[in-house]
Parts: structure tokens; sequence; C-alpha cells
């Protein structure tokens, strides 16, 4: 069993913690348990509360209007909250440094970005243009006022999301970098990461053409949700990297993890996302398979990482064990919240 660099310090007797009074076991070796356990009750949870509660509130049950109109108010209080917590507290400080040193920056080795290359220079400003269309597309999204502008600012999205992203993140920079040595290096690992979330956001951004074109609007508005939900996770793992930072906690420094600590920042990044849609969708009666499925995405994300981070720190018996309750569990909860809502809107 490969032991962390904090668990080989105190075998050692060396207890020093960059936590202070915290506990950095709870922050390195026993984070991706702690956070599993977490998933382990906001699922019997959601299971206990869908048993409990009266007949689902879904968008096919209830007037028509009355639907839409909490569809769009749902929508629109939870896309901007992960516009904040992603591009604003997650991104910003970024775009802040690059202002003021003139340079990418890495939040991982707090110092210039070593990878920056062509791929990177048209993925950020596309980027920021997709953030600011779809702060628009939220607040202008399902009103007959806005129709143009939101038709303009939709176009923009697709071609910044889709160009920028999906494509010059999400496929070319992996390919020239973490792919350099091969698919199945442990670069090329991580990288399958970064293609996973292209590739959910590109075909969100497809279906939300699709939908949007067929006039089913409901199922625009979810797909819509649904290409942010991936394109703001590289801004939510940032944001709990740079709240780390904030606190001068530096446990997830790539000397004090041997270069595991952005992997350690995706789980959070990962369950924040979970829970973000699950919420989403209970409040507005939209459990459908369009959110479930990109949902099982993160899940899945959050399950493979986890358990390759505590198979190193806890072998293999521990890890499995985990995870196993972990997608037990989690299904469990899926399943009960789509029988909640039993049909599709």
């Amino acid at each position: 069993m490969t032991l962390s660099p904090y668990t080989l310090a105190a075998v050692a007797g060396d207890d020093t913690s960059p936590l202070g009074d915290h506990a950095p076991w709870l922050f390195l070796d026993g984070f991706p348990i702690l956070l599993s356990g977490i998933l382990w009750l906001l699922s019997v949870l959601l299971i206990v509360w869908v048993q409990r509660s009266a007949a689902p509130r879904s968008i096919s049950n209830v007037a028509a209007a009355h639907g839409q109109a909490l569809q769009n108010r749902i929508y629109k209080r939870a896309g901007g909250f992960l516009l904040v917590l992603g591009a604003v507290v997650g991104f910003l400080p970024s775009l802040v440094m690059l202002a003021r040193k003139g340079t990418v920056w890495s939040v991982n080795q707090m110092r210039p970005h070593d990878e920056a290359d062509s791929a990177i220079m048209v993925h950020i400003p596309l980027a920021v243009i997709w953030a600011i269309a779809m702060s628009i597309q939220i607040w202008s999204g399902g009103s007959g006022r806005h129709i143009r502008l939101h038709r303009f600012f939709g176009w923009v999205a697709v071609i910044a999301g889709s160009i920028g992203i999906s494509i010059a993140a999400g496929l070319v920079w992996t390919w020239r970098n973490d792919f350099a040595d091969g698919v199945t290096s442990e670069r090329g690992q991580a990288g399958l990461y970064t293609v996973i979330m292209g590739l959910g956001l590109a075909t969100n951004i497809m279906m939300l053409v699709v939908t949007a074109r067929r006039r089913d609007f409901a199922a625009h508005k979810d797909y819509a949700l649904m290409a942010l939900f991936w394109s703001l996770d590289p801004g939510i793992h940032r944001a709990y990297m740079w709240t780390m930072r904030m606190f001068d906690w530096d446990c997830w420094a790539p000397d004090k993890t041997s270069e595991l600590g952005i992997a350690l920042a995706k789980l959070p990044a990962n369950l924040t996302m979970i829970i973000w849609a699950m919420l989403m969708a209970l409040a507005a009666g939209r459990v459908n398979r369009i959110i479930l499925t990109n949902v099982c995405g993160q899940l899945f994300l959050f399950v493979v990482s986890s358990l390759g981070l505590m198979q190193l720190t806890f072998g293999p018996g521990v890890a499995f064990s985990v995870t196993l309750v972990t997608l037990l569990c989690s299904a469990a909860a899926l399943f009960t919240a789509r029988h909640w809502q039993a049909s599709d809107s």
C-alpha cells in the first residue's frame, strides 16, 4: 500500500500540520472517505424526505403556466448561484492574476502556468464570453420581451462554449499536454476527466439547440443548465482551491500531496455539482432523464477519483468497500427521486 506524504510523516513521528490546530487527515488521506460519508448521509436524507413528502410536484401534473413559471424561477436562481460560485469565485481570481502578472496563473502551483499554450489563449477569452452570454441567457430566458436578445446571445454562447471550452480546452489542450505521454499514462488518466467534461458540455449544447428548434423549451432549459453544469465544473474546483489558499491552508499544495492536490480538490467540486443539480431538479419538479444522466456523469467522476485516492492511502479493500456503499446509496437515492416524479416532463 502506498502512503501519502502526510501519513509517512506521521509514522516517522512528525506531526507538523499545515493546518495548525485543524486535523490534516480530514483534508488529505481521509478526505475521500469524509466526502463519501457526506454523500451517504445526503442520499439517506433524500430517500427519507421523498418517502415522507406529498405527491410529486412535476410540471407534467400541474398547470402548464405554473410549471413554466416554477421552472423559470428555480433555474434562474440556480444558474445565477452557479455562475457566482464558478465564474466569479473560481475563475475571477485567475483573471486578476493574469492581469497583474501578465501571464496565465496556476492556482495549483501558485506560479505562472507552465503549459499555457495557444489553446489556452483561445480558451480564456471565449470562456469569459461564454460566462457573460450565459448570464444574459439566464436573465432573459422565459420572457417574450427579450426574445431577440435571448436568441442572439444564445448563439454567442453556443459558439463560445463549443470552440473555447469544449474543443480548445477539453480536447486540444488535453491532447497536447495530458495525452503527450499516452492516454494510459498518469497524466493521460487525468486528461480523460477533462475530455469527459468537454463531451458533457458539447452534448448538452447540441441538445439545447435541437430542443429550442423543436420549441420544447422546458427540455431546452434543462440542457442549458446542464451545459452550465459541465462548463463551470473547473470553476467550482478552483473555488475550493482558492478558498484553501485564502485561509492559508496549503495542505493541497503539490509538494505535500505528491501532486495529488488537484485530485483532492476535484472531489468537493463533484459533490457540489451533484447537490446543486439535484436540489434544482427537486425544487423545479424536473427530476427527469436529462438531469439524472448528467448527475450520473458527475457521480462517475467522483467515484473513480475517490476510488483511486483511497487505493493509494488505504489499499483496495477499504477503497472498494467505501465505493460500493457510495454506489448503492447513490443509486437508491436517484431511483427514489426518479420514482417520486414518475413521468418525464
